[in-house]
C-alpha cells in the first residue's frame, strides 16, 4: 500500500512537492483553505480581466526550475527583458537601485556627500569588515549614511511599517543587492573610457551589483500569457492525473503528534471536523498557524517567542484599463505615494489578461491586517489610487472601466530584531518530529520568490522519496532552506 503524504497548503511549494511525490507512487492529498490553488501565485478572474496577486515571473537562475516551467507552460509564455524602475526625487531609475544612476542626477553637493560616504564604506568593508546589528547598519555600512537617509531608510519604513533599526540585518543582507568595489571601479572607468571594462556595445553600463540566491539579479523574465495562476493550475492537473487529491476549503484545526510523530491532521470542512491520518506531513502554511495547531500544545516559552513572528499584509488594487500598455516599464516603484508598486501585466507578457487593446494593472499597498487600508472598501480606496495614478500622468480616470481589491493576509515575513530566536525555538521542536517537513514562504518565514518556493517543494519531495535523515535548517545564512 502506498505511503500517505498530507500536504498543508496548495501554493507553489506544496504543489511542487505533491507533483513529484505523486509521480513517484505516493498517495498524496493537498489540503488548501482557499477555494483555489496557487497561494500567492494564483490569478483572479474578474469580468473580462485576469489579475495576478503580484507579478510572479520565472527566470533562468535555476535551469531545472525554468525547464519545469516551460514543460508546464508549453507555448503559453512570453520571454521579455526585465524593465523595472523606481521614482525617486521626481525621476525614474533602474531598480534595484544602481548608485551611479542616482548620483548623476542629484545636485553637486548631495552627489559629493553620497559619493564620499559611499566610497568610504566600500573601502572600510574591503579592509576592515563590518559589524551589522540591524538592517539600518547593514545598509549604512554598504551605501553610506547620506544615501540611506535620502532613499533606503524612508522607503523601507514605508514598505515595512517599522524603522530598519528594528529589523534584522538578515533582511537587508538577502534582499538588497550591492556593488562590489571592483565593480564600482570598472563601472566608473567604462563611463570615461569607451570600449574599456564597464561599458557595452549598446552604450549601457554593465550591472556589477551582487545578487543573492533568494533575490538573484535577473536579466530576462518568463511569464505565462494567461497569468501566474496558469502554472499552479497545470501542476494540480498533473497531480490529479497521477491519482493525487486536492481538497479545497479545508481549514487546518489540529495536528496530532504522538511519540514525536505526526499521527493525523484534523481539518474543518463545511463546518464539520474530519480527521486524516498520514505517514508523512508537509506543511507550507504560515509557521504561526502551524505552531498553534500542534496537539498537545507546545510549551509556553515556544509559543511566547513565536508570537513575535509577524507578517506584513498587502492590499492589491485591480484596475481594468481601456489601453495597452499603460506603463513605460513592467513595474514602477514609488517612494511618496500610498502604493509601493504599480505593474502593467501586459508589459510582463501576460497578453491574455484582457481583451485586445486593454490591460490589467495591479497596484500594491503594504499594510497591517485590520488597519485603515486593510478595511477600506473598493469604492473608497480604488478612486483614491486612480487619482494618484492620474497625478503621475499614468492613467486617466475615464480609461478605467473596472476596479476591485484583493487582500493578502500573509504577504511578507517581517524580519524584526531577534526574530531568529523564535525561529530557532521552532526549528528545535520541528527537528524532533520525524515525519514532518516544513517549507514555503510562509512556512519557513523566509522572503523567498516563486522559483525558490518551487525548488524547496521539489527538494522536500526528494527527502521523502529517498528516505533521507532529517536535518533542521531554518537559516537564511545557508543555501538549504528547509527541514529535510
Amino acid at each position: 500500500m502506498a505511503e500517505k503524504v498530507l500536504i498543508l497548503g496548495a501554493g507553489m511549494t506544496g504543489l511542487s512537492a505533491g507533483w513529484v511525490l505523486s509521480e513517484n507512487g505516493f498517495a498524496v492529498e493537498l489540503l488548501e483553505k482557499e477555494a483555489e490553488v496557487g497561494g500567492l501565485a494564483r490569478s483572479a478572474r474578474r469580468r473580462e480581466y485576469i489579475f495576478d496577486y503580484a507579478p510572479h515571473c520565472y527566470h533562468a537562475s535555476n535551469p531545472d526550475i525554468l525547464q519545469r516551467f516551460k514543460q508546464l507552460a508549453g507555448n503559453e509564455f512570453v520571454e521579455t527583458p526585465k524593465d523595472v524602475r523606481i521614482k525617486f526625487r521626481g525621476q525614474f531609475y533602474h531598480y534595484p537601485l544602481q548608485v551611479f544612476d542616482v548620483l548623476r542626477s542629484l545636485n553637486p553637493f548631495t552627489t559629493f556627500s553620497c559619493m564620499a560616504d559611499y566610497l568610504a564604506v566600500l573601502l572600510k568593508g574591503k579592509f576592515r569588515g563590518f559589524s551589522d546589528r540591524n538592517a539600518e547598519e547593514w545598509l549604512v555600512n554598504r551605501f553610506g549614511r547620506t544615501l540611506y537617509d535620502i532613499f533606503f531608510g524612508p522607503y523601507s519604513q514605508k514598505v515595512w511599517g517599522i524603522p530598519l533599526s528594528r529589523m534584522s540585518s538578515a533582511f537587508a543582507q538577502h534582499r538588497i543587492p550591492y556593488p562590489s568595489l571592483g565593480g564600482i571601479l570598472k563601472n566608473a572607468l567604462g563611463r570615461f573610457l569607451p570600449g574599456r571594462a564597464g561599458s557595452t556595445n549598446s552604450g549601457e553600463v554593465t550591472d556589477f551589483t551582487q545578487g543573492h540566491r533568494f533575490a538573484p539579479l535577473v536579466k530576462r523574465l518568463y511569464y505565462p500569457r494567461k497569468g501566474a495562476g496558469f502554472i499552479p493550475e497545470k501542476i494540480s492537473q498533473e497531480i490529479k492525473a497521477q491519482g493525487g487529491k486536492i481538497s479545497l476549503n479545508y481549514q487546518v484545526k489540529r495536528i496530532v503528534i504522538e511519540k514525536d510523530r505526526v499521527e493525523s491532521v484534523v481539518v474543518v470542512v463545511d463546518g464539520k471536523e474530519v480527521e486524516k491520518r498520514c505517514d508523512h506531513l508537509i506543511s507550507t502554511i504560515p509557521i504561526t498557524e502551524l505552531l498553534y495547531s500542534i496537539s498537545p500544545p507546545l510549551p509556553e516559552d515556544i509559543l511566547r517567542a513565536c508570537s513575535r513572528l509577524q507578517f506584513r499584509s498587502v492590499v492589491v488594487v485591480c484596475l481594468g484599463v481601456k489601453r495597452r500598455p499603460v506603463l513605460p516599464a513592467q513595474s514602477l516603484y514609488f517612494t511618496n505615494r500610498t502604493f509601493n508598486r504599480v505593474s502593467d501585466l501586459v508589459r510582463y507578457g501576460m497578453l491574455d489578461c484582457a481583451p485586445e487593446g486593454k490591460t490589467s494593472v495591479i497596484v500594491e499597498i503594504t499594510c497591517d491586517e485590520g488597519d485603515r487600508i486593510w478595511r477600506a472598501e473598493p469604492s473608497i480606496l480604488c478612486p483614491q489610487i486612480i487619482e494618484e495614478l492620474e497625478e503621475e500622468g499614468l492613467i486617466a480616470k475615464d480609461e478605467v472601466e473596472y476596479f476591485d481589491l484583493l487582500r493578502i493576509k500573509y504577504g511578507y515575513p517581517i524580519y524584526a530584531l531577534n526574530y531568529e530566536e523564535a525561529i530557532k525555538k521552532a526549528a528545535n521542536f520541528f527537528s524532533r518530529i520525524s515525519n514532518l517537513l516544513v517549507g514555503g514562504r510562509q512556512g519557513l518565514f523566509e522572503y523567498i520568490d516563486m522559483d525558490i518556493s518551487m525548488e524547496v517543494g521539489l527538494a522536500m519531495a526528494q527527502c521523502i522519496i529517498q528516505g533521507k535523515g532529517k536535518k533542521a535548517n531554518f537559516s537564511l545564512d545557508d543555501d538549504d532552506v528547509l527541514f529535510c
